[in-house]
């Protein structure tokens, strides 16, 4: 057998005992353990010449892809900062958005958790498969952090991704430490939806060039809906083409499907039902999140407790990060 065998706490190649022990780690850190065979490495007598050394670094790779293949993170745009040892923490995006969206708040939690922040499906650099409702979004959650052997984290969540990680609570409780959910409720308003459908498909897209979509977005797009952040987060959207071309960076049939399948719902019965400690964030001036919805959230459940930002919209996470990190601060 070229590759050698599997053993217990091992795998053997050509002979010659693998230089790290990789039965017991994670599948997304085994790919780069292997390493071309050298003579030296031949202590079982295997006979390691040229031929069998290339030979077996290509069979390496072949091995090495197709664990890869078997990791289901790879399908992601993912990082994980902060240190392994410390608790876990997790951020999720709202629709349109990406993992970076949250990286300026999790560097200041980086000295007390290993933070995961990732792109969603349909979203930004990750895969875009056919289905996006919420319990897709709750799987993918849920399989990624079973193969980085995260047992339980903080889960926090905006917009979205609130929805998205009351749903894991909902399926997975023995996982959440404590919730965090920003800016969205058991209920969607019907004129957000379709407010939000408008807007993506009043857009353009493809335009030939940066300058082209700035422009649009400078003019037609900011006459239109007049509002500066929506402006500048529907253009960080958008990313350069192998030919020079400016699309979106998600796919549009995946956010289309996700706003009807997973951002509207009754999500009443999971939120009367959560008993994790929970955090619901709202923003003051917020149409996402009514004030009527908050304070019923509030009364039906005594494990939620709730936090309001002053001069705060739908993207509190951006129009007050200050305010918003000393929330989270005194709950996680």
């Amino acid at each position: 057998n070229l590759l050698g065998q599997s053993h217990c706490d091992y795998i053997e190649i050509l002979g010659a005992q693998a230089d790290q022990q990789i039965s017991n780690a994670p599948t997304h850190e085994i790919g780069g353990k292997f390493r071309i065979l050298e003579p030296i490495d031949d202590v079982e007598g295997a006979g390691i010449d040229e031929f069998r050394s290339k030979l077996g670094f290509q069979c390496c790779l072949l091995l090495s892809r197709w664990l890869q293949n078997m990791s289901y993170l790879n399908n992601f745009n993912y990082q994980i900062q902060g240190q392994k040892a410390n608790p876990k923490l997790v951020f999720l995006h709202g629709l349109m958005g990406f993992g970076s969206n949250w990286k300026t708040m999790a560097r200041q939690f980086e000295s007390r958790f290993e933070i995961l922040l990732y792109d969603q499906r349909g979203h930004g650099r990750s895969f875009q498969p056919e289905d996006y409702s919420l319990d897709d979004y709750a799987q993918d959650l849920d399989k990624i952090t079973t193969e980085l052997g995260w047992d339980s984290f903080v889960l926090v969540g905006h917009s979205l991704g609130g929805r998205v990680a009351v749903r894991f609570a909902s399926l997975f409780p023995h996982k959440v430490l404590k919730l965090v959910v920003v800016d969205i409720g058991p209920t969607s308003d019907m004129r957000s939806m379709l407010s939000i459908e408008e807007k993506i498909k009043f857009v353009p897209t493809p335009f030939a060039s940066r300058d082209e979509a700035r422009a649009f977005f400078d003019g037609p797009f900011l006459s239109k809906f007049k509002n500066e952040t929506v402006k500048q987060f529907f253009y960080a959207n958008l990313e350069s083409g192998a030919k020079g071309e400016f699309d979106w960076r998600f796919s549009q049939t995946g956010i289309l499907k996700t706003l009807w399948q997973a951002r509207v719902g009754n999500q009443w019965a999971e939120w009367e039902q959560l008993r994790v400690p929970t955090l619901l964030v709202r923003g003051e001036k917020s149409e996402d999140l009514t004030r009527e919805t908050f304070d019923e959230v509030l009364k039906r459940n005594p494990q939620v407790k709730g936090a309001e930002v002053p001069d705060a919209g739908h993207w509190v996470h951006v129009e007050k990060p200050q305010e918003l990190l000393q929330i989270f601060q005194g709950f996680i």
